[in-house]
């Protein structure tokens, strides 16, 4: 025990050492990331070598070799090579060893991937058709498993293949493994998002698509937690039917007719009845963001032709002239665009009565007072999702402040902080609470930083640009604050804790002298240009 402890001083110590320039390097392994001058992060130095061999001999291995231990270290080897270069120079060797018949290797493949960030663009469609074919087909669950972990990471360039997730015996409807059906539902609810993502054009090169939400994946979640009487679909896994509703309620606006309004806005009230409160509080974030969405456009639709006029811009365009071709495009796209919003906002017309999306936001609120602290943070938590969404509920944020657990008050303290000047608000309350507290307590001492922070978001302090110098004081202040906890926390009594109390004291005063004299061995860093 008293080893680890020792340990962990060690450890915090080193990332409080000064830096001290070391001599140039006689190997040809690579140095650690550093960052530029600038304060600009750099790229990092991967190795050339890995347990003494080459990126290309390791694919070799993984490629050729008949032992299975051997190519599963292959595997595992090349993630530690440059992922631009690796994913290019090893992708057809990765994709065969997808087909391997070690499940164990297929299982570290797709694992691989997902540390490298995907695969190289050139090999995306075959990678996706492998994918497919292991969730539909493949024996081993931990490799259909992570195979559909894998293809969520591909977002909405999956769209082509999620349909394998919704099958009748697979993905979402996977009954003998409630965590398949888990990342099913993530996975579907990533594809299925609005966003943007690449595809191959009419011309054969990749365009940049954007994706509206896919309306199918929609309708699969919502079907996970509809809780109405006589419907069967609902899983009974209450952590899939919260990942379901979170999903649709995240997927974005559809910008598509009032049968998709009225389909996600009724499929997140059939949610409402369920017993877990976590799930009930996010059907209502869900309807709230939608609701406040269809406002916002039926208040648009009163006058579609308004918008801002900038006369500089125009005077500028007109004394520069402008290419008569062009400039009829211009005017027959912007004709196009303002039909199809007219369109749109006719067809948002029938959208049934949905009620106000304040309704929702108040039914947040309720569950702030909670006796449960878990659900008290699950609605803090919504309310921070909403940011400037609950601004009108910013006085029962500001009143979790005081919450009876630290968790609660320490998120409510960031979620007003998200707020930006926004929160100026209630900035009064939180500089009065951060004056009151104690520099010489734990959780005080903890609030006191935290509160700091928030309000210097508030007032714009943090927008002013900080050295490296003064980023590393800070992180040594940080690390100064966790050794004093660890040294308050020994016995005098006991012999061992003596001596390490001891030394703990004087590496404290170290670092406390060299950050407040600011010795000329390690100089300040010049400011960033």
């Amino acid at each position: 025990m008293r080893f680890m402890r020792v340990t962990a001083i060690l450890m915090l110590l080193a990332v409080a050492a000064p830096v001290v320039p070391a001599d140039p390097p006689t190997s040809t392994k690579s140095d650690p990331p550093t960052s530029s001058k600038s304060g600009t992060p750099q790229k990092p130095e991967y190795p050339k070598e890995v347990g003494g061999k080459t990126l290309e001999k390791w694919i070799d291995l993984m490629d050729n070799s008949p032992d299975p231990a051997v190519r599963d270290m292959a595997v595992k080897a090349i993630c530690f090579f440059d992922p631009e270069i690796t994913t290019k120079a090893a992708g057809p060797a990765l994709l065969r060893r997808m087909e391997d018949r070690d499940s164990g290797i297929r299982v570290n493949v797709l694992l691989a991937i997902g540390s490298m960030g995907g695969v190289h663009s050139d090999y995306v469609p075959k990678a996706l058709e492998l994918l497919q074919k292991h969730i539909a087909g493949d024996p081993q669950s931990v490799v259909r498993y992570h195979a559909i972990v894998c293809l969520g990471r591909f977002d909405q360039d999956a769209r082509r293949y999620m349909g394998v997730l919704t099958e009748k015996t697979e993905g979402i409807h996977d009954v003998g493994s409630y965590e398949i059906r888990r990342a099913s539902v993530i996975a579907l609810a990533r594809i299925g998002a609005a966003g943007k993502g690449e595809a191959v054009g009419k011309n054969g090169k990749v365009e940049e698509v954007d994706y509206g939400v896919d309306m199918k994946a929609v309708r699969e979640l919502l079907a996970l937690c509809d809780l109405r009487t006589g419907i069967t679909t609902a899983d009974p896994c209450a952590e899939i039917r919260l990942l379901a509703v979170r999903g649709v309620g995240s997927m974005g606006i559809p910008k598509t007719g009032a049968a998709d309004w009225q389909t996600i806005i009724d499929g997140l009230k059939y949610a409402l009845p369920d017993k877990k409160e976590s799930i009930v509080i996010a059907a209502h974030v869900g309807l709230f963001r939608h609701l406040s969405a269809l406002e916002q456009f039926r208040e648009e639709a009163k006058d579609p032709d308004k918008k801002e006029k900038d006369p500089k811009k125009d005077k500028k365009d007109l004394d520069k002239g402008k290419d008569p071709e062009k400039e009829k495009a211009e005017k027959e796209r912007a004709e196009k665009e303002r039909l199809e919003k007219l369109a749109f906002y006719k067809e948002l017309e029938k959208v049934k009565e949905t009620g106000k999306s304040e309704t929702h936001l108040v039914e947040i609120v309720k569950f702030t007072t909670n006796k449960d602290p878990l659900v008290r943070q699950e609605a803090l938590n919504a309310l921070a999702s909403l940011g400037r969404g609950a601004l009108p509920r910013i006085t029962d944020i500001l009143a979790l402040t005081t919450d009876s657990e630290l968790s609660i008050r320490i998120g409510a303290i960031f979620a007003l902080g998200a707020l930006g000047e926004d929160a100026k608000k209630v900035l009064p309350e939180l500089e009065k609470m951060r004056d009151k507290l104690k520099d010489d307590k734990g959780e005080e001492q903890l609030t006191k930083g935290v509160l700091t922070y928030c309000i210097d978001h508030i007032t714009g302090k943090d927008k002013v640009e900080k050295t490296e110098a003064m980023k590393a004081e800070e992180r040594k202040m940080l690390v100064v604050l966790e050794l004093e906890r660890l040294r308050d926390a020994l016995d005098d009594k006991k012999e061992e804790d003596k001596s390490l109390k001891a030394a703990l004291t004087a590496s404290i005063d170290h670092i406390k002298d060299r950050v407040e004299k600011k010795d000329p061995a390690r100089p300040d860093d010049k400011k960033p240009k």
